[in-house]
């Protein structure tokens, strides 16, 4: 039996999460000239995982009989995978990935391949990308007062930060959960969305459809008295 072909073989069945017993895996490796599998490998991160721009990210994972890997993401639904770090020692079961400040993306899917025979080991599921916005509050005197807000319209999805007590604020979402569009802000602090007049309050809650959605609402850190880090996405 070709050693190369039965390692890609049982490869596929670790990376895409079929289950084997301990008799169905003996019968799996069971062949003419008694090749042992050169090695498994499995992903180890949290369904709940986040990449923040700009941040260490640990990628894990649990190997075993594979000396060298290669790591690699794609971007959202891109056809092509991206080799960021080559022969990686497999043992160390990690890799901190820091991640690009330039990434133009909603999610990235890390692959993990055997460096000596090219073959995928695994591929994980898509995590979203969480980006940074700083705010100065010494320099930003729409924020003096409570009900005042600025909009950051330069990004992909843009947003509002509203100062709603003496030292609170939120971050909500200008993008309608209906169909995406651009929402306005009202007189009120209210929102209402041009294309199909879906209407939220000031904290992002549905009180007109066609949305059923309230505003995303974006988690807001105050690491000094003066400086806002939004995390939008």
């Amino acid at each position: 039996m070709n050693r190369r072909k039965f390692t890609k073989d049982v490869s596929k069945l670790v990376s895409t999460g079929i289950v084997l017993s301990s008799g169905q895996f003996m019968a799996a490796c069971d062949n003419d000239d008694g090749v042992a599998p050169e090695g498994t490998l499995s992903l180890q991160i949290e369904e709940e995982a986040e990449l923040v721009v700009g941040e260490n990210f640990a990628i894990k994972w649990v190997s075993s009989g594979i000396e060298k890997v290669d790591l690699a993401y794609k971007i959202d639904q891109a056809a092509n995978y991206l080799t960021f770090q080559r022969e990686v020692d497999a043992n160390t079961g990690q890799f901190d990935f820091t991640v690009p400040n330039n990434i133009n993306g909603t999610t990235l899917t890390f692959r993990i391949s055997n460096s000596v025979t090219g073959d995928v080991l695994a591929e994980g599921s898509p995590i979203n990308l969480i980006f940074k916005w700083l705010i100065s509050l010494s320099e930003t005197e729409a924020l003096n007062n409570v009900g005042g807000f600025v909009k950051i319209t330069e990004v992909n999805n843009p947003f509002i930060v509203r100062k709603t007590g003496a030292d609170s604020f939120i971050a909500l979402s200008l993008v309608c959960t209906h169909q995406g569009c651009v929402i306005g802000v009202e007189d009120n602090g209210s929102f209402r969305c041009p294309c199909h007049g879906s209407t939220f309050t000031d904290a992002g809650a549905v009180t007109q459809g066609p949305a059923e959605r309230p505003l995303d609402n974006f988690r807001i850190e105050q690491p000094d008295a003066d400086n806002l880090v939004i995390y939008y996405f």
